[in-house]
């Protein structure tokens, strides 16, 4: 109907939509403030909504936990796959896989830590923490 306003989002819907902008390192909030600054250097809240990003002591590990999962899952399904279908020698393989398992985890951690950031959020905890 022209004119009406858009149905509200299941609460399923906004806990996506929050884990996606948390990957895409955008506010899970409001999705428009930025994670960080750069490749190394994570903003403490968002400059729109102001929701704090820091993590607390030991939620760090989170991120660390989902980047070693992704690590070793793209890792593992590579490897079978080119085994596979292009049967390389062990030794190309390695060539191939020993870098990726060392640059990998280095370029995807600040999205493993938004997307842990996001994972906060969309379950309540980032909410409940005390002053």
């Amino acid at each position: 109907m022209p004119g009406s306003l858009a149905s509200p989002k299941s609460p399923v819907q906004q806990r996506l939509e929050a884990l996606w902008r948390g990957f895409s390192l955008r506010c899970p909030r409001c999705g428009q403030g930025a994670m960080s600054d750069g490749l190394l250097k994570p903003r403490p809240f968002c400059s729109v909504c102001r929701l704090e990003f820091t993590l607390a002591e030991g939620e760090f590990t989170g991120g660390t936990y989902i980047n070693y999962g992704v690590t070793g899952v793209l890792f593992i399904l590579g490897f079978v796959l080119l085994e596979h279908t292009l049967r390389l020698d062990l030794e190309v393989e390695f060539l191939i896989w020993a870098p990726f398992a060392v640059v990998f985890p280095f370029l995807f951690q600040r999205h493993a830590i938004g997307l842990f950031t996001a994972i906060l959020y969309a379950t309540g905890a980032l909410d409940t923490r005390p002053e």
